[in-house]
């Protein structure tokens, strides 16, 4: 099927295959590194807020109050991202909850809950006058967020004085990364929609000239001699038009000569038409007179003489005529050994190297690109023939 495509055609296709697979890695590449980064970041401010939160609810888990967990479970649902809330007592009893503690709000696909232990180190029989301190302990991702009291002549140990169950939405999420994959789509288009432009003005400037030069070929093939390919390039296409417009200058002066020979030609053979009806009037006048015919024998040998000169002047002519159309057809042949030396370089050029990559001596190649490379292979081999054939 791709053999059927025109050069122009299969060099697009092949350069916009292998950009798609170069954008794509490039994609998934970024989208990887990109979905990391930002989860990373979710994670880190899910477990510095869960830390405040149980680090700010001890004191009043520690007194079960719950006016005051309210309060600040109020002004923590009002975060981005935080769903719901759900506080438990060291019983695992609910004791206050805000939000949708169970499940996720409806129109919400994406959430991750979030529990933390808080615990707390309880002095024992602590003695008049001593002033507890605390000193935060926290442990996150389920071992808990704790104080420890510490007081001068007392000794206590931890104590699980309850735990917190956040609900955490990760919609922000999800509509970043598809944001990005938009753009991502978005960029890959325009990529492919100006590889494909320049893709086209430069095999347009390869094939052209190409095409140019095969229909001033069936024009000179044709008998127009008038036509010149004008293609304004110093590459090895310029010096091929330059060549061919020589030949068909060449050509045409040529073609002119021959045809001014042949006029001549026909003159000369109406001449001696002329001549030999004179020669029969002369004849008929030799029956009557012997001097008239010495007169007239003598003067035919005059004119035989003459136009057996002028015969040879003509043969002469005739032999420079085959001599230029021998030197026309040297340079012929030699037009298209250039033109096939021209062809044949950059074509064994691509034979070869395909070959070499097939061969994997360049590194591994994928089926893709290994099938790829055949049809290069095997077109470049055709078109090798057609032109030895040529």
């Amino acid at each position: 099927m791709l053999k059927n495509l025109s050069l122009k055609l299969r060099m697009m296709l092949y350069s916009t295959v292998m950009i798609i697979m170069v954008v794509s890695i490039l994609s998934s590449i970024l989208l990887y590194y990109h979905h990391r980064h930002i989860w990373r970041e979710f994670e880190l401010r899910v477990e510095s807020l869960s830390a405040g939160l149980s680090h700010d609810l001890q004191l009043a888990l520690m007194l079960e109050d719950k006016a005051s967990i309210e309060r600040m479970l109020k002004g923590f649902l009002t975060i981005e991202d935080v769903v719901s809330v759900i506080v438990f007592d060291k019983k695992n009893s609910v004791l206050v909850k805000h939000g949708s503690p169970f499940s996720t709000p409806e129109g919400l696909r994406y959430a991750v809950k979030y529990p933390v232990e808080i615990e707390a180190e309880i002095t024992a029989e602590p003695i008049e006058g001593d002033i507890p301190t605390q000193t935060p302990d926290r442990n996150i991702q389920g071992q808990g967020i704790g104080t420890r009291g510490q007081s001068v002549g007392a000794k206590g140990g931890i104590e699980k004085i309850g735990s917190v169950e956040i609900t955490f939405s990760t919609e922000r999420i999800r509509d970043n990364l598809r944001n990005m994959i938009y753009v991502v789509i978005f960029f890959t288009f325009i990529t492919i929609v100006l590889r494909l432009t320049s893709d086209y003005i430069f095999t347009s400037g390869i094939t052209r000239p190409i095409t140019m030069l095969m229909q001033g070929a069936e024009a000179v093939a044709d008998g127009d001699f008038s036509h010149k390919i004008e293609i304004a390039s110093s590459g090895e296409i310029g010096r091929l038009a330059s060549s061919f417009n020589r030949m068909i200058i060449a050509l045409k002066d040529r073609d002119d000569e021959i045809r001014f020979q042949h006029q001549k030609l026909q003159g000369n053979y109406k001449d001696l038409e002329d001549s030999h009806k004179e020669l029969d009037d002369a004849y008929e006048t030799l029956a009557g007179t012997a001097k008239e015919l010495e007169e007239h024998k003598t003067e035919l040998e005059n004119k035989v003489v003459e136009r057996t000169r002028e015969l040879h002047d003509a043969h002469a002519k005739l032999q420079e005529s085959y001599e230029r159309l021998k030197e026309i057809d040297r340079l012929k042949s030699e037009f298209l050994a250039n033109m096939s030396h021209e062809l044949r370089t950059p074509l064994n050029s691509i034979i070869g190297f395909s070959k070499v990559i097939l061969k994997g001596i360049d590194g591994p190649i994928t089926d893709i690109q290994k099938t790829d490379l055949t049809a290069i292979h095997q077109s470049g081999q055709h078109l090798l023939t057609i032109i030895n054939d040529i």
